[in-house]
This record gives structure tokens, sequence and C-alpha cells, in this order.
């Protein structure tokens, strides 16, 4: 084994020995949290919940995260940082509501998201 080169090492463009779909699917999912908007496991669930909602209020996605309000707030800045969602204040009966909404980039990276957890758990299934 070479010196420089520990067992563990994995370098994503050499697939010599990652040609099994599985590890392809390892692979795009690694590619697609190097973005650090991506790597909070709270930022993907907010992301996915707006994907399966469109939009969601401040105080819905804090029941459902269960996390503290500046916690959540600055998930949901990150995500408002990168492109991944937006908000909006809107006026109701019982004073302004801060709503949330996905993005077409926050579509699409959860579309990416999803086509490759479908592949993995198709692949898993064959194993």
């Amino acid at each position: 084994m070479n010196e420089n080169k520990k067992e563990n090492d994995f370098n994503k463009n050499d697939l010599t020995g990652y040609e099994n779909a599985k590890d392809s699917q390892f692979i795009e999912l690694s590619d697609l949290f190097q973005d650090q908007a991506l790597k909070s496991s709270v930022r993907l669930l907010i992301l996915i919940l707006l994907a399966l909602n469109k939009r969601l209020g401040f105080t819905e996605l804090l029941e459902i995260i269960g996390t503290g309000k500046g916690s959540l707030s600055n998930h949901i800045d990150k995500l408002v940082m990168n492109g991944y969602a937006k908000t909006k204040t809107i006026l109701t009966l019982s004073g302004p509501r801060k709503v949330v909404e996905i993005t077409e980039k926050g579509m699409q990276v959860y579309e990416k998201y999803l086509m490759i957890m479908e592949k993995l758990n198709k692949n898993i299934a064959r194993s």
C-alpha cells in the first residue's frame, strides 16, 4: 500500500473498485452535500418539508422540526442566502406571519436528492 494513501481514503474521480451502482449513488450524494447549506440534517428536513408543501409558516416548521426559534431562523436564513428558499411576511387577522417557500433551485436540489435516494433504494433491494 502506498504510504501517502490511507486505506480509507477515497478519490471520487478514481472509480476503480467503485463501479457498483450503489457506490456511484454515494458519490452523487456526496457531491450534493458539498454545498454547506445542505450539510445540516435540519436544513435538509426543511427543504424536504417545503418541497412537499410548497410553503409553510415559521410556526408550523417550528412545531414539526422541534428546534428553538433562533436555531430555526438561522437554518432558514442559510437556505435563503443560498437560494433554496425565500421568506415573506403576510398579514393575518392575528398579526404578521412569516412564511417560507421553496424556490425553483430548492425544488431542483430536492428532486436530485430524491432521485439519488430512489436509485440507492432500488440497488439495495436488488442486493
